[in-house]
């Protein structure tokens, strides 16, 4: 994947897919070491509850969207916490799905396929 980023977050080692009207954006950190993660976690939930619009540029394509859904797979033995901020930094894997609008056209992504049923979005040239 090339260049990914949300509200200012670059992503490395992102996995993107397509899905009608929808983007969904998978990624892996550990937010334990990387204390500047919890502060984008929180900002990205902070946005999500008051449907503020955020910056997503994928590779060529920059467009603001809204946040449709942010989780984390961490498992429910891990929460620590009520506060759900907390509990989505309790895991290292994260789904956050964002609003499209026809900002990537149909007809400019491809679906490749994936041993787990994830398909990855190619941009194609």
């Amino acid at each position: 994947m090339g260049m990914l980023s949300l509200a200012d977050i670059l992503l490395t080692d992102a996995q993107v897919s397509y899905k009608e009207n929808r983007i969904i954006i998978y990624f892996k950190v550990n937010a334990e070491v990387n204390l500047a993660f919890k502060e984008h976690i929180q900002s990205l939930y902070n946005r999500f509850i008051k449907q503020e619009t955020i910056l997503v540029t994928i590779e060529e394509h920059s467009f603001e969207s809204h946040i449709i859904s942010l989780a984390s797979a961490a498992s429910p033995e891990e929460y620590v916490s009520d506060d759900l901020v907390e509990r989505l930094m309790c895991g290292d894997e994260f789904t956050l799905t964002v609003e499209n609008d026809g900002s990537i056209p149909a007809d400019a992504a491809e679906q490749g396929t994936a041993k787990a049923g994830f398909a990855p979005l190619i941009l194609k040239n």
